[in-house]
């Protein structure tokens, strides 16, 4: 990797983001140019440290919820989930669903049989 074109995260130095002839400024003008560049970089490490706060939040609240999705899958219980968490670069939106199809088999096959013993019932009258 050359000096030239640097790539990932580099450090912000004040010193080198200084105008041409910055020397030459008085030295009020100087104090007041370094003042707004420090600002500046104190706005982009709060808006950083909101931005990975985010992304720590979301992080915490999808694993919480993907520990109650496999809770509910060993339990066998049939769920339908959805979550949204904001991250520091964007949204997720998620939604599962899931259980277990061997309970919901039989209770189909019983109502069926409980149908077709009515109709049964009223044919044969």
């Amino acid at each position: 990797m050359s000096e030239d074109n640097p790539r990932g995260l580099q450090k912000f130095d004040v010193e080198q983001r200084l105008p041409v002839g910055f020397e030459k400024l008085p030295e009020e003008d100087q104090r007041a140019i370094l003042r707004k560049l420090k600002d500046k970089e104190v706005d982009v490490m709060i808006e950083m440290t909101r931005a990975v706060g985010k992304s720590k939040v979301a992080e915490n609240d999808l694993q919480v919820h993907n520990e109650n999705v496999a809770r509910l899958d060993h339990e066998r219980k049939i769920f339908s989930s959805k979550i949204s968490a904001e991250t520091g670069s964007g949204k997720i939106d998620m939604q599962v669903r899931g259980g277990d199809t061997r309970f919901i088999v039989p209770i189909l096959v019983v109502i069926g049989v409980i149908l077709l013993a009515l109709i049964a019932i009223f044919a044969l009258r």
